[in-house]
């Protein structure tokens, strides 16, 4: 990340808000499901996950 404002010793957290039964809820249970059955197999794995869904389709985008 380039930015005159970051720092490596620092944790930077980010965070959206959004209705209940919003597909976005939805999403981060899927992501956080396959990221946790990751970390099951092997604790020090290195995996990100991000899943996007529209109307008959669920998209999965593996980032590591």
């Amino acid at each position: 990340m380039e930015s005159q404002n970051y720092k490596d010793d620092h944790l930077y957290f980010a965070s959206e808000s959004v209705g209940e039964g919003h597909p976005d809820k939805m999403c981060d249970q899927v992501s956080d499901a396959i990221v946790d059955a990751c970390l099951k197999i092997d604790p020090n794995a290195k995996v990100a996950m991000e899943t996007a869904s529209k109307t008959g389709m669920v998209s999965l985008t593996r980032l590591s």
